[in-house]
């Protein structure tokens, strides 16, 4: 058939002049996968980690300061020091 483009990736035809055909998959798209996974297996458990730990801190500074008022006068507190 004279004048038959043929369909690409996304279902768009090519420019009439291009002379380039992308293959399947070749479109870029790729790349923001490997982004995604990168950032899913590296990022993601480091920022987890880390604000695990600083919550883990400001918990624990408040609740030594708690059982601390709460039982002043105790001679357990000072075995603890």
């Amino acid at each position: 058939m004279l004048g038959h483009r043929p369909v690409v990736a996304g279902g768009h035809r090519p420019a009439s002049g291009s002379g380039r055909v992308a293959g399947v998959g070749q479109d870029g798209g790729m790349a923001g996968a490997i982004a995604l996974a990168v950032l899913l297996v590296v990022v993601f458990p480091i920022v987890v980690a880390l604000s695990g730990a600083g919550i883990a801190g400001i918990l624990g500074f408040f609740l030594k300061k708690e059982g601390e008022a709460a039982n002043e006068g105790s001679e357990l507190i000072e075995l603890n020091r």
